[in-house]
């Protein structure tokens, strides 16, 4: 099931290990995604259609944050993991 608003959809839920798509408005140039541990912030450049594939790293749990933009027109969303992949 995709999530979000009209700027920025993504799954509700992933898998360690795998990818996800997420999709944003076209004119947005990156996503930042906050893995957190040892991860941190990482910055994906978007596509001209407007589709990033995000790769989860194995051993992620908990949630990963995903947004664009600065202050009030900041957007975003976040995905849960549920599992550890294969």
């Amino acid at each position: 099931m995709m999530q979000g608003g009209a700027i920025i959809k993504a799954p509700g839920t992933a898998t360690a290990g795998s990818s996800i798509v997420v999709e944003v408005a076209a004119n947005t140039e990156s996503v930042q995604v906050t893995f957190g541990g040892s991860e941190g912030t990482k910055s994906f450049p978007v596509p001209e259609g407007g589709n990033v594939v995000i790769p989860i790293p194995p051993g992620t749990t908990g949630a990963i944050s995903i947004h664009f933009g600065q202050g009030v027109s900041r957007r975003g969303t976040t995905v849960e993991i549920v599992a550890t992949g294969p």
